[in-house]
């Protein structure tokens, strides 16, 4: 896998670990548009990483509100220098909490494609923007996008909140078994929001976006080679796991001039802890995959 962008909280620690390791970072338009000014002065200033932007449609969604399409449009134009990639506005089916029905679901798989034709016309830079199929949309539009000939890059979103592991991998297994027979075999393609080591080794995503290492890290979670390692609020806990686990965490604070004191009463400590891990992790992971199956609607 080529790029992973590290999403979420974006206090100054995280902002400065991402500057440092020329990371990329996924920014929302609605939830980070304070914090992006940051990483636009990071580029500025020599800074390596790509920012994706996302548009914020889960969170207007959530609070019942829509996004100003035209705004959106502007506002990427008027940061266009500075923005790597941008995810085209969607529309989530149906009200916050209530089951979308199925009649909701076709009309957001519509606005979304029109959301997408509108901003290509009006944005600077139409090869940065990525359209996005969502888990629960009829094929027929992922065949629409595959059709268009100017197209590198798009998104697949799964459907955390409704589906299982399995159900969200047969979405990405049909997924990339229509890419490989359509005329645009070699488009790239982003997993939006739901990055695991898995996804990357068992398909052929160019990148991801997670923000695992934030939430392991908020609930005492360190994330190692010898799986999790839980260390709550007593540094005490983490002596008490295995020697590996315990001497991996030692040399990854060494390394990475971490405070292993801090690791088991400061969430931004093991943040940072498990963002390295996450970043060295990305960089090894290789899809093995090759074929893919086709296999029925889910939902």
């Amino acid at each position: 896998m080529n790029d992973f962008y590290f999403a979420g909280n974006h206090c100054t620690r995280i902002q400065e670990f991402i500057k440092d390791n020329n990371a990329n970072v996924l920014c929302s338009y609605i939830n980070d548009i304070k914090a992006i000014p940051t990483y636009f002065e990071y580029k500025k200033h020599g800074w390596k990483g790509k920012i994706l932007i996302d548009n914020g449609a889960y969170t207007m969604y959530r609070n019942g509100t829509t996004i100003d399409l035209d705004e959106y449009i502007q506002w990427l134009n008027d940061n266009d220098d500075y923005i790597d990639y941008a995810i085209a506005l969607d529309d989530i089916p149906g009200i916050f909490g209530e089951s979308a029905t199925l009649v909701d679901i076709q009309k957001s798989a519509q606005i979304t494609y029109d959301n997408y034709m509108y901003m290509l016309d009006k944005v600077k830079s139409p090869n940065k923007l990525l359209p996005v199929f969502h888990q629960g949309d009829d094929f027929k539009w992922l065949h629409t996008y595959l059709d268009m000939p100017n197209l590198k890059y798009m998104c697949l979103s799964a459907n955390k909140s409704r589906t299982t592991n399995a159900h969200r991998e047969a979405f990405y297994s049909e997924c990339f078994s229509i890419i490989k027979q359509s005329n645009n075999p070699d488009i790239k393609c982003h997993c939006l929001g739901s990055a695991t080591f898995q996804n990357a080794e068992k398909f052929p995503f160019v990148s991801m976006d997670a923000t695992t290492h934030i939430k392991y890290a908020i609930y005492g979670w360190l994330m190692t080679p010898y799986g999790l390692v839980y260390i709550g609020d007593n540094f005490d806990e983490l002596k008490s796991k295995p020697k590996e686990a315990y001497d991996r965490v030692e040399k990854v604070c060494v390394e990475y001039g971490l405070d292993m004191d801090k690791l088991g009463t400061d969430w931004l400590e093991r943040t940072i802890f498990n963002a390295c891990y996450v970043r060295d992790k990305m960089k090894t992971v290789v899809c093995k995959a090759t074929t893919f199956n086709t296999v029925m609607r889910l939902f």
